[in-house]
Order: C-alpha cells, then structure tokens, then sequence
C-alpha cells in the first residue's frame, strides 16, 4: 500500500485543528500501519501485525486493539504507540500539520491534576466496605489510610445528578504532588453493570497508588544484593491485599496499582524512583529506553503481580487470550529480572486476583473446625492444626521469594 506523507501545513483556527483530527481519524489504519513499518498479515480475514499477533487490526471500523496489552484505538493512538511520540508528533505525521506552531492552547498540552472532590472528616462508610466488602484488616487500612493514600469523600455523577458515597485512593508522585486518585463506589447500584459499585480512574493515568514498604534503597544504595524491588498490582484493593498476604516477607520494595494491565506505570516508577532528567511526558517509556541502553543489572527487581484471568477465545479470530499473562509475557524486559506473582486457582474457580485470593485466605483461618479436627487439636503433637493448614494455603500462593 502507498502511503504519501503530505505537505507541510500550519493551524490558523479551533475549526481548523477539528479539520485536522477528523483528517487523521480518517486514515486508513493499514496504510499508517505500512508507513510506520509494521508488517501487516492477512489470514483467514484477520489482519495481525507479525511481530505481535495479537494486535489485530479492524478494517470495517477503522481501528486496532493490541489485546495481551488492553490497549487500541484509531490511526492516531497507532502512531503515538509504534512511534512513542506525543499526540501532536501523530498529527504531524498524518497530516503534515504542525501543531506547535499553532497559537492556540493545544487540547494535548497535559494539564495539572485538579482534586476536585471533598474528602469527608469522617472514613466510617470507607473502612466498613473494605473491611466487610474487600476482607482487609484494620491494621492493612490504617497503614494507608495514615499515609494519606485512601480517604472518604462524595461523587457525583454529572450525567444523573446523583451523588454517592467513595473511597478514593491517591496516587502521587516522588516530590508528593497528587497525579491521579481511582474512584470506588461504596454502595452497590445494578446501574454499574456486573461490577455493580461506581469505579473511575481520574488525572495522569501513569500514577497509581502507591506505597513504601520498609527502606527501599535510593539509587546509590542499590545492588544486586540490595535491589530496588517494585511490585504492581492491577488495582488499589489488589495492591493492598497483596500487601497484607506478604507483608512479612515482601522487605524493602515499593508497590504500586497499574490502573489496570500498564507497562508505563512501572516505567514511571522506576523513572521516578532512578531520579533521571525524563521529561514527564517520557517517563512511560524509560523502561524501554533501559532496555536498549544498558548492561543486565541484578540491582533492580520488577514483580507483575496480576490477576489469574479467564481464559478466552476470540469467537471470529479463534485467538487465546488470558490478560494477566499475556501481559507478562508481552512485558518485553530483559536487562532487569521481571518475576510475574499471579495467585492460583483454587478447586472451582476459573479466575482470581489478588483480593479475592485474600478472602479465601482469611475465610479459612475462620471457618469452624469439625469434629476431627477439634480431637487432633488435644494431640499435643499434631501438625495438622488449622492455623498450620492457613499458614500453607498462604505460602502455595507464593512462588516467589519477594525480597
């Protein structure tokens, strides 16, 4: 397929930067592909990239979907994904439009994360849903509550008028200025679908909460016998019920959410953690700048804690999907171990995740013993005591040493 770059061209008005995005949208999505190199297979009437097979491309809508990553879009988010560049880079290299030197403020200039919500004087309805909800303990909420990490606060959806009760977890960065906060809704509403309570995710979605453990060392102190060890969670509630299961052994480590299945997060973290010059714009990308750049180093660990997810079959494609892992293997870093932690499943289940794994933890250390069981208790020699059967049900959950 031909693709001509066109003429260069510049911006006078708002109508025209419209003109402009409605030009790159329309793109045929198989002819950028070609232009930016990518090698386009066509088998059985799927389109497929033969680097990455599951990042399929849509004809009729005009539209890829990268599925072992949940990410996609049109011609444009295709540009910003192969060339790494910015949104108005895209532009101009769809439409030969320069968008810096248009006068007008750019609508893909990042703006400062505004907190916009009022976080209540009381955390009663927040800490009664994580605990009775989500399993935690008090001592797992204190200990990010007290960080200023989660707090109670009221939403309001602007399209129903409504307003409901939240937990709202914060996501900062190093010099402690708030990036982004996820939104969980507190009450269940049929509304919301077969999750059933409110979720949003708000600000730079490059942050997510995040959490010191112990003394993780700075950039002169790590080693290969000191590591810088990150830990990332799909969510806030996975990270924190990671964070109770191993908190005896997880050592001096930084664990944050990924808002999702996101290798920028953890490049972000590690951009930040490494105190490098990255523009902010760039810290997304520091990992795979690592990975082109420098020697293998022992000196940093990355864990990939993710879910355990169902296994699915494209009914059209017939492609095998399991986002978790697939996840893990696209990761695509090799200069730094990068050690996945994915919970099993357990006798029934045909998927789970971090909190879901801490609930049936908790569950067992609860539940009443029978009538065998009490009589092995008298024995003063037997190791089969429940709290003994709890403590390795946690430790077959671990296949990793986290420290």
């Amino acid at each position: 397929m031909q693709y001509t770059r066109p003429p260069q061209r510049s911006l006078r008005s708002h109508a025209d930067r419209q003109k402009l995005l409605d030009e790159a949208i329309s793109k045929n999505i198989l002819e950028v592909a070609g232009k930016l190199g990518m090698d386009v297979v066509h088998k059985s009437g799927t389109y497929y990239w033969s680097e990455h097979d599951s990042l399929k491309f849509n004809v009729e809508k005009n539209y890829f979907f990268w599925n072992s990553r949940r990410i996609g879009g049109g011609p444009i988010q295709l540009v910003e994904l192969i060339k790494e560049c910015e949104r108005k880079e895209a532009l101009k290299f769809l439409t030969g439009i320069d968008v810096s030197r248009y006068t007008g403020r750019s609508q893909t200039e990042r703006k400062d994360f505004h907190y916009f919500l009022t976080d209540h004087k009381t955390f009663d309805l927040a800490r009664n849903y994580l605990k009775q909800e989500r399993g935690l303990s008090d001592e797992t909420i204190d200990f990010f509550h007290s960080q200023g990490l989660i707090t109670q606060s009221s939403f309001k959806d602007t399209a129903t008028g409504k307003t409901e009760p939240v937990v709202v977890f914060k996501a900062f960065d190093n010099k402690g200025k708030l990036q982004g906060i996820t939104v969980q809704g507190i009450w269940r509403n049929e509304a919301y679908g077969k999750r059933e309570h409110l979720k949003r995710t708000l600000g730079n979605g490059f942050y997510g909460m995040t959490v010191r453990v112990g003394n993780p060392p700075k950039p002169s102190e790590m080693s290969p016998e000191r590591p810088l060890v990150i830990a990332g969670a799909e969510s806030p509630i996975d990270l924190m019920s990671y964070y109770e299961l191993f908190k005896e052994n997880i050592g001096d480590a930084v664990l944050t959410s990924m808002n999702g299945l996101r290798k920028g997060n953890i490049s972000t973290l590690l951009a930040n953690e490494l105190q490098t010059k990255s523009p902010e714009n760039m810290k997304d990308k520091v990992l795979d700048t690592i990975e082109e750049s420098i020697q293998p180093t022992q000196s940093i660990k990355i864990i990939l804690a993710v879910d355990n997810d169902e296994i699915k079959t494209d009914a059209k494609t017939g492609v095998i999907t399991q986002a978790g892992k697939d996840f893990v293997n696209d990761f695509n870093i090799t200069k730094i171990p990068v050690v996945p932690h994915i919970p099993k499943l357990l006798d029934g289940q045909i998927k789970a995740d971090w909190n879901e794994t801490l609930k049936v933890v908790k569950s067992a250390k609860k539940a009443p013993k029978n009538a065998f069981e009490k009589r092995l208790d008298k024995l003063p020699s037997s190791s089969l005591k429940a709290s003994q059967n709890v403590n390795q049900t946690l430790k077959n959950q671990s296949n990793i040493k986290l420290g």
